[in-house]
């Protein structure tokens, strides 16, 4: 099976409270589903895996934050929240 992660806004980055969707999706030939996620942000915008596929950072524009997960299989659990001076513009990260 791969994986792959997609953000998700579930709301306005308006709204005090409102967050957003960090989604791994199985993919296993032509079939496609929900294997995990975390709630993030209010305006989740970039995404990507460590080299060694450990880890996950999730950029959040909104709440000018960047926030690092854990990866244990489908499971996302949250290691540290780095708050930024400003945007997170942009995400790159190597390919393991």
């Amino acid at each position: 099976m791969k994986w792959a992660i997609s953000a998700f806004a579930l709301g306005t980055s308006a709204m005090p409270g409102t967050a957003g969707d960090t989604m791994i999706t199985g993919i296993d030939g032509k079939t496609v589903s929900r294997a995990g996620g975390v709630e993030t942000g209010r305006f989740t915008e970039g995404v990507g895996f460590s080299k060694n596929g450990k880890f996950l950072n999730v950029g959040d524009l909104a709440d000018r934050q960047s926030s690092v997960f854990g990866v244990d299989g489908t499971t996302l659990k949250l290691v540290n929240t780095l708050e930024l001076p400003g945007y997170p513009a942009s995400l790159r990260t190597q390919v393991p």
